[in-house]
């Protein structure tokens, strides 16, 4: 390399040439530089600078650096510049006009620009209005990110109205797309994780009258599309999964079954039923208030004492028989009418359907299809065999029979 002592300055005159006004030519061999350079361990002291002035200059480049390759193929692990910086960055461009470059690289065949670091950042661009790193390609990726350790992509914003990371498509494609694999089939990890400790983690918009805002597919026979979980650890009715339309549904399910709920259920509003209801349970039920002192249990036949309140049977053919406690045996409710917040002081009565009733054989016994009525023992039915007496003391039915003793038979209610 030649040399040269300080101020250096040369003129250079386009007319058929190309107006370099320094050139230095390197035949290169392993390693060479064409340019070096050094400047004492001064802070903010820079090797090498390059300026363009004028009004408004157009195709003008401060320091353009060429990586040219002999063969058709780009020079193997050449680089057209590169910079080593204390405090400073290794390279740094600069511009002071609109739509003009700091740095621009260009690369017919590798990376135009390509950062690297040991521990720091490999690309560092700040601005104060506009983007402080652009990338765009016009068959390739505007920015390709690998790590083996952190985050590929790390982006903070501190304006309240933006993002820390926007991703937009302009030609009908995905705005965002993200994916996870692993090594082998199935071990892939989450393709999205959002968490947001002051508000909603996730808010979808759309303002297509034709598509979802959201749409989620799973193709597991044990898993749902969408799953949502509560996780507070109080009881004030936190949501699992919460909707809302105020002028359409709020949710709606369709397929083999449209819905399956685990647990119970509270509807404040309507129930509409377009074809059939199905439950399991066996008997169709009302609360009562009971007596203070009642001791009834499932199965126990009650009747209605002077103030409306139930109590158990006591005597034979009472007109004010009313029904059996639901809930003996394995026959339950079906449907509880008159339910309260609170339950205290109130039993569930069958009044249709079936239910096991505590019956006593020893007033005769009992055959299928005899009809029932109270007894004189408390809280138990017998068989009604004189059909004038049982006339409005009707309890129900018997579907099994009883010969002798006491127990609980199945019988179907239906008061008469």
């Amino acid at each position: 390399m030649a040399d040269f002592t300080l101020p250096f300055q040369q003129t250079a005159t386009k007319l058929n040439g190309d107006g370099i006004a320094f050139e230095v030519d390197c035949q290169a061999t392993l390693g060479a530089v064409a340019i070096a350079g050094k400047v004492p361990n001064v802070v903010l002291a820079t090797g090498v600078y390059g300026e363009v002035g004028g009004p408004f200059p157009q195709n003008l480049i401060p320091i353009k650096i060429k990586e040219k390759a002999t063969t058709n193929l780009p020079a193997a692990g050449a680089a057209g510049l590169v910079g080593p910086g204390f405090l400073t960055g290794a390279v740094v461009g600069q511009t002071n006009m609109q739509s003009e470059t700091g740095v621009c690289g260009a690369s017919q065949y590798g990376n135009g620009i390509q950062g690297l670091s040991d521990s720091g950042m490999g690309v560092y661009g700040e601005s104060g209005s506009g983007a402080g790193v652009q990338a765009s390609s016009k068959g390739g990726v505007g920015v390709l990110a690998t790590s083996q350790t952190q985050d590929a992509i790390n982006g903070t914003s501190s304006a309240q109205g933006h993002a820390g990371v926007s991703a937009n498509n302009n030609n009908g494609g995905y705005g965002l797309w993200a994916r996870s694999w692993g090594t082998n089939p199935g071990t892939g990890g989450i393709a999205g994780y959002f968490n947001s400790d002051g508000n909603n983690a996730i808010n979808a918009v759309s303002t297509s009258e034709n598509y979802d805002a959201i749409v989620a597919q799973s193709s597991s026979s044990a898993h749902a599309a969408v799953s949502a979980t509560n996780t507070a650890q109080n009881n004030n009715g936190a949501f699992g999964v919460w909707a809302n339309s105020p002028n359409g549904i709020a949710i709606y399910g369709q397929g083999k079954t449209a819905g399956h709920f685990q647990g119970d259920i509270t509807v404040t509003g309507t129930l509409t039923v377009g074809v059939d209801i199905v439950m399991p349970a066996s008997d169709f039920a009302e609360d009562f208030s009971v007596e203070a002192s009642a001791v009834a249990e499932p199965g126990t036949v009650m009747v209605l004492d002077e103030n409306g309140l139930l109590r158990p049977c006591g005597e034979s053919y009472d007109r004010k028989v009313v029904g059996v406690v639901s809930g003996a045996g394995n026959y339950r409710p079906g449907l509880i009418l008159d339910r309260q917040k609170s339950t205290e002081g109130r039993l569930p009565l069958a009044l249709v359907g079936k239910v096991y009733c505590k019956v006593d054989a020893t007033y005769g016994s009992v055959e299928v299809g005899d009809l029932l009525t109270s007894s004189a023992t408390p809280g138990h039915g017998m068989r009604a065999s004189d059909p004038q007496q049982a006339f409005g003391a009707v309890i129900g039915k018997a579907l099994a029979p009883l010969k002798s003793g006491q127990a609980l038979v199945a019988i179907l209610v239906s008061l008469q």
